[in-house]
Formats: C-alpha cells, structure tokens, sequence
C-alpha cells in the first residue's frame, strides 16, 4: 500500500458494521445512529458500496457500550444479551 499512500496503523481500534436497508437514504437514520454515541469517539465512517452497510471505527474499549446503545435505539432492547451471546477472544 505504501506505493499508493500513506499507510498507518492505529492500534486498539474496532470496526462496528451496521446492517440494514435504507441506512444511507432514510431521513432520521444518521441521528439515530450518531446521537447514542455522541460521547464515544468515531475515527471513520464508511459507506459500503449499497446503502446496506455502515462502518464505523471506534475504539476497542467503547465496543460493548456502543453496540447496546445501538441495540437499544434500534431494536427497543436494553442489552444485547437478549439476542446474541458473548464468544470468548
């Protein structure tokens, strides 16, 4: 890549991927999204090539608080432990 660009390395960082139609085209989804993390610090956001995928980059330590806060927003739920389960790294 060095040929192309750049390249850095930013160390305890996690990709968090919302899934999901209409995430680029729907009014009030970005809020939905941005605002229950508004304290959590967002280093990248990434459309993928359809408006099915958002990535955001945070950092690893903020995962689990980010992912049910997301959870909650878009789901109802309070935690995560409803509907998936923890696998040990």
């Amino acid at each position: 890549l060095e040929e192309l660009g750049g390249v850095s390395v930013s160390p305890d960082k996690a990709s968090l991927c919302l899934v999901g139609k209409g995430l680029r085209g729907r009014a009030g989804v970005a809020d939905r999204i941005f605002l229950p993390l508004s304290d959590l610090r967002v280093y990248m956001v990434s459309f993928g090539a359809s408006d099915l995928n958002l990535t955001l980059l945070i950092d690893e330590e903020h995962v689990s608080q980010a992912l049910n806060r997301l959870h909650k927003e878009f789901f109802n739920s309070a935690t995560l432990s409803d509907t998936f389960e923890t696998i040990a790294q």
